[in-house]
């Protein structure tokens, strides 16, 4: 739930949030490890975008990939708590063990931070990348996805 409402556009069991309503959100990750098996790690995220908030993976315990998402401008997301697709290219890592690390390093005395979240889910491995179009990565937003 978010403020009151279900979260929106989300097709997975479960998801993982940095959300909380009646609590903080307090500095942390929330981590997995797995052996890739395609190229392209697809999954639903919804974020404001803040830089503090990022997904990475990591291989022997050293980021190689920091994603910074904003999913707020893609279409029929311009509101938080709508998830939309993303990808990581992993190309280079097929049959290798990596980390998959959701990342909250917000900052306790951010005057937003009941909006300074992340939520992801859904995760699946595919041979193409699986995303949807105008999410922000990195700064740059994605073309025709989906």
């Amino acid at each position: 739930m978010y403020y009151g409402n279900p979260w929106r556009g989300y097709y997975g069991n479960f998801a993982a949030t940095t959300y909380s309503q009646s609590h903080p959100i307090l500095p942390g990750s929330i981590s997995s490890n797995f052996v890739v098996v395609e190229p392209y790690l697809n999954f639903q995220i919804t974020s404001p975008g803040s830089r503090d908030l990022y997904v990475e993976i990591l291989y022997n315990g050293n980021p190689l990939i920091v994603n910074h998402y904003n999913t707020t401008s893609a279409p029929g997301a311009n509101t938080l708590g709508t998830f939309t697709f993303a990808s990581i290219n992993l190309t280079g890592m097929i049959c290798k063990s990596v980390t998959l690390r959701i990342v909250s390093n917000v900052s306790q005395t951010s005057s937003s931070q009941q909006n300074q979240f992340i939520a992801v889910g859904n995760f699946f491995m595919s041979n193409s990348p699986y995303y949807t179009y105008g999410v922000t990565v990195n700064g740059n937003v994605l073309g025709e996805g989906v």
